[in-house]
């Protein structure tokens, strides 16, 4: 797929579409780069996710992440508050993980909040969190890249770390 200025992209649970910022574009394509549909317009974007049901998909506008119903095109909000640079999100949908920018600095923070309360539930060093299938471990990227760390993000605990190969770095 190759779509002219996109980024950010995610795949849409069933894997036939991919979600992407385009600018001020909050857009979806079919696997193929074909069928271009932009669902939504944000000020300052920069990261998108599927609920993993499919039909909404979350993406950040500055300090705020919304959703959108696919089908209708109604947006909504989300979480206040976070200028968060990635996201996922539960297998059950009712938690959102992402990445803070610290004061200068003062590096990046993973998070988890719960989406209900809007309440953050998790917090460690590192970026790019990434929650297990099953929902039991959060992935962070260590600083420097050089490891990604395995959290039980219910209780904080770290349950592991996978090196990066000799000389090798993780990226988001």
């Amino acid at each position: 797929m190759f779509v002219k200025n996109g980024g950010y992209p995610r795949w849409s649970p069933d894997g036939t579409k991919i979600a992407f910022v385009r600018g001020k574009e909050i857009a979806v394509a079919s696997v193929d780069g074909a069928n271009i549909e932009v669902v939504a317009t944000a000020d300052n974007p920069r990261a998108v996710a599927y609920h993993p049901k499919g039909g909404v998909l979350f993406f950040t506008d500055g300090s705020t992440v919304k959703s959108v119903d696919l089908n209708s095109k109604s947006i909504s909000t989300r979480l206040s508050g976070a200028k968060l640079r990635e996201l996922d999100i539960s297998s059950d949908g009712r938690f959102l993980a992402g990445t803070e920018k610290g004061w200068p600095g003062m590096g990046f923070t993973a998070k988890v909040y719960e989406l209900e309360s809007g309440r953050a539930v998790f917090e460690e060093h590192g970026c790019g969190p990434s929650f297990s299938p099953d929902d039991t471990l959060l992935t962070v990227l260590a600083g420097g890249h050089t490891s990604i760390n395995l959290f039980d993000w219910r209780n904080g605990k770290k349950r592991g770390a996978v090196p990066a190969p000799k000389g090798e770095k993780f990226d988001n």
